[in-house]
């Protein structure tokens, strides 16, 4: 009986400590997903992109497209919105999910206000833990 109760136990502390841990993760990225929109509202840029991984092996999908590698995101997004023209980010109803300590995915909707157009989709970017913390290493965004 005391293994069965020890048992039990040794259950709900993995699983109270799995929760802990979900949430902690959880609210990393939803404070990385605030610093990027701050950061693009500011006309940042460079902070903006300090959350995708820094890498060849980068990957981002949009409509038809798939590109490949750090530098060729960040060339699409200036090229997309130039510097000095305003443009307002919002990300809405994001869903943050835990894989493992190491990856995590999140999706939601956003929104990119200019003084003439609103473009808007959905996206599902997927987070893996580096030395340098949490990175965006794929982004599809439609």
């Amino acid at each position: 009986m005391k293994r069965v109760i020890f048992a039990l136990l040794l259950a709900v502390i993995a699983c109270t400590s799995t929760a802990r841990d979900d949430r902690s993760i959880r609210d990393e990225i939803r404070i990385i997903l605030d610093l990027q929109t701050t950061s693009w509202n500011e006309g940042k840029l460079e902070r903006y992109m300090r959350y995708y991984w820094n890498s060849d092996k980068l990957t981002f999908f949009g409509g038809k497209n798939r590109q490949v590698g750090w530098d060729t995101l960040e060339e699409k997004y200036r090229h997309s919105y130039p510097p000095g023209e305003k443009s307002v980010l919002t990300f809405s109803d994001i869903d943050i999910q835990v894989l493992s300590d190491d990856y995590a995915y999140a999706l939601g909707s956003w929104k990119v206000e200019k003084p003439d157009t609103v473009k808007e989709g959905l996206f599902t970017v997927i987070f893996r833990r580096c030395d340098e913390g949490w990175r965006i290493i794929h982004d599809h965004s439609s």
